[in-house]
């Protein structure tokens, strides 16, 4: 069985998912771990997560099963409920 991979939108790898290997994921982590392809907890959804931004605040772009993308904004330790990740797998984006 080969690494789970943290992948963009459109599907450049950006590195091996270390969060999977060690069991952290599903589950609660910090806003500094939520990673780009992760389905998150967000009131009864769970959007796909596009982009992760680092500054004071951890900025999480999500986009709903609608189409809409939100930005929200999280503390570095406050938890986010991860419930999927790679969601921008080749085979989980073709349906395959």
């Amino acid at each position: 069985m080969s690494a789970p991979l943290v992948r963009t939108q459109h599907g450049a790898i950006l590195g091996v998912d270390w969060r999977a290997e060690k069991g952290a994921v599903p589950g609660r982590v910090p806003a500094t771990d939520v990673m780009p392809g992760d389905g998150i907890r967000l009131a009864n959804a769970a959007p796909t997560v596009l982009w992760v931004e680092h500054v004071q605040v951890v900025r999480v772009c999500v986009r709903t099963a609608g189409g809409a993308e939100i930005v929200i904004e999280r503390a570095p330790g406050d938890l986010v409920e991860v419930v999927e990740i790679g969601r921008f797998e080749p085979e989980v984006r073709d349906g395959r």
